[in-house]
């Protein structure tokens, strides 16, 4: 079976500081369906992604950052980089 890419869009942070970092993400294809489980890698830069945290997934839906605290890392004004990976398994990554 051919890899089917996952995509999914407008992804934006919902909680209101940095203790209660919260987003979203919708699905963009039709091909998500299958996607069970990934992880938010997070960081200050796009070559350095080092926190990771698990995602929310609602299969075909959405995939949602849980209430997560970034103040650790992060200092008021920080551009904050994030990327979902799916784990390995689930369709499109192997």
């Amino acid at each position: 079976m051919a890899d089917k890419p996952i995509v999914y869009s407008n992804f934006h942070i919902t909680g209101k500081t940095r203790a209660t970092a919260t987003g979203i993400g919708f699905l963009n294809e039709e091909t998500g369906s299958s996607l069970v489980s990934g992880e938010f890698h997070m960081g200050l830069t796009k070559t350095n992604l080092v926190h990771q945290y698990a995602a929310q997934v609602a299969a075909g839906a959405s995939i949602t950052l849980p209430a997560t605290d970034i103040e650790s890392w992060t200092s008021v004004g920080d551009k904050v980089y994030i990327q979902f990976v799916p784990d390995v398994g689930d369709e499109g990554r192997t």
